[in-house]
């Protein structure tokens, strides 16, 4: 019985820790110690790309390009990109068919995958920061002034969006959207103390002169804050920086979508250890286990606080 007592009140106290007392322990280091002061004086950002991957969306496509061309609107010189994964319906021929300079195609050899599209289209990028996003997001108004006002501070390698969910009808974006607002409590502190290393991909932006070729079996939002991070720059969640994103359509989509993203992060996170080393960068460590892998294993955690209880119910029943 002791065993099952232990075991379960270590569970206990990991689940309470990832969804409750880190937020509270940020939320003190933040009051305690003095937060990143930004900055806004160093040089304007003067090219964006906006990078849009893209397979089978031509029912959101057109709006979507729109969308961003909009966001260019009064900006430095903007382009919009959009990479076709191998897609086999009207998606190309939607794009080709906006009559506007700024905006760019290019279409895969075949079904290759997102993130190795995304390299792929990395060598058609010209602007000095790329803004990765999805083809079924918007952006709200003013987001690219947003962003580029953040890079104003030339410590800052990468700008981190406030993503809010078309909930639609259904409970899973009020859930979603929950979640979410804890998620994004998390990322201000983290951001305030210059130890995020988190981004969402529905509105991330980059320096280009930062990116590195991406491993293909992990996603470009995991894997971009870590590269920046492990080059000495800043990853800054700004809550003003708006991007609408939309939620899966039915509960069973939502399972397997978040079931494939934490299997690809948990990869991802693991190939920098050296980010996961409390004695190199502690802070960063800290955010990276207690934000990212903790929280990714809470499913074993609540296991087995529900196993160990059964347990205990069962040894006193026998009593």
């Amino acid at each position: 019985m002791l065993t099952c007592i232990v075991l379960g009140s270590v569970a206990f106290l990991l689940t309470w820790f990832v969804y409750d007392g880190y937020l509270r322990l940020l939320v003190l280091a933040v009051r305690y110690r003095r937060p990143v002061d930004w900055r806004s004086d160093g040089p304007a950002v003067e090219s964006v790309t906006i990078f849009i991957t893209a397979h089978n969306e031509a029912e959101t496509i057109e709006a979507r390009v729109r969308n961003a061309l909009e966001a260019c609107r009064g900006a430095p010189e903007a382009e919009v990109l959009v990479v076709s994964d191998g897609s086999t319906d009207e998606t190309e021929r939607i794009v080709r068919s906006i009559d506007d300079s700024r905006v760019r195609f290019h279409q895969t050899s075949g079904n290759v995958g997102k993130t190795a599209a995304q390299n792929e289209g990395m060598e058609l990028v010209r602007g000095e920061v790329v803004v990765f996003t999805d083809a079924d997001s918007s952006f709200a108004e003013g987001f690219l002034d947003v962003v580029t006002e953040g890079f104003r501070d030339p410590r800052v390698g990468l700008v981190d969006c406030q993503v809010r969910f078309d909930q639609g009808d259904g409970s899973i974006g009020e859930n979603q959207s929950r979640y979410w607002r804890f998620e994004q409590s998390v990322r201000r502190q983290e951001s305030d103390l210059g130890i995020l290393a988190v981004a969402s991909g529905a509105g991330l932006s980059i320096r280009r002169s930062l990116i590195r070729p991406m491993r293909e079996d992990v996603g470009e939002d995991c894997l971009l804050p870590l590269q920046v991070v492990e080059q000495g720059f800043l990853v800054r969640h700004m809550s003003n920086a708006l991007v609408v994103d939309r939620m899966p359509a039915s509960t069973q989509g939502e399972l397997r979508a978040r079931s494939r993203m934490t299997a690809r992060n948990i990869r991802g996170t693991l190939s920098h250890p050296r980010l996961l080393n409390p004695l190199g960068r502690p802070g960063v460590a800290m955010g990276l286990w207690s934000h990212k892998l903790l929280r990714w294993l809470s499913p074993l955690w609540l296991t087995l606080l529900i196993g160990s209880g059964a347990a205990i119910a069962g040894m006193v029943a026998g009593w």
